[in-house]
């Protein structure tokens, strides 16, 4: 069993306490603030999910473990839309608050604040980046 595969599977079996999930809130609408207003406005219009785990369907469909995706955009980009799209599911944009704070955990087990801000930030910039159009390498590029 390869080493990720023993972490993650500790990983999955984690509870996350009620303090780490007040924080994780508190930290969430701290960064939402701080977006620019176009994209606080655009994600008021899209609903947001945070959820602890991605599903296990998401993490076999996608090949990746739980600990390994911060977030997620289903929906049929605007650009991408035609008249075939009317009645599909509308556009969510998952964030995975176990992934997130596991990456901000440090090795002593405290969580860097300003690293959970910075990643929050980056996933729901990198998800908008998807309901635009863009695709992953793009977003590398641009640094989401």
């Amino acid at each position: 069993m390869r080493p990720n595969k023993l972490r993650n599977r500790r990983y999955r079996t984690a509870r996350i306490t009620r303090q780490k999930r007040a924080l994780f809130e508190r930290l969430f609408k701290q960064v939402f603030h701080t977006l620019p207003a176009a994209a606080r406005d655009l994600l008021k219009t899209i609903p947001v999910a945070v959820d602890d785990y991605p599903t296990t369907v998401i993490q076999t469909e996608m090949k990746v473990d739980s600990d390994e995706l911060f977030g997620l955009y289903t929906g049929t980009p605007p650009v991408e839309r035609s008249i075939e799209h009317v009645g599909s599911l509308g556009d969510v944009i998952h964030i995975y608050r176990m992934a997130l704070l596991l990456d901000a955990t440090t090795r002593t087990g405290r969580i860097d604040q300003d690293r959970l801000r910075k990643q929050i930030r980056i996933t729901l910039l990198h998800e908008l980046g998807h309901y635009h159009g863009f695709d992953e390498d793009e977003l590398d590029r641009l640094g989401y």
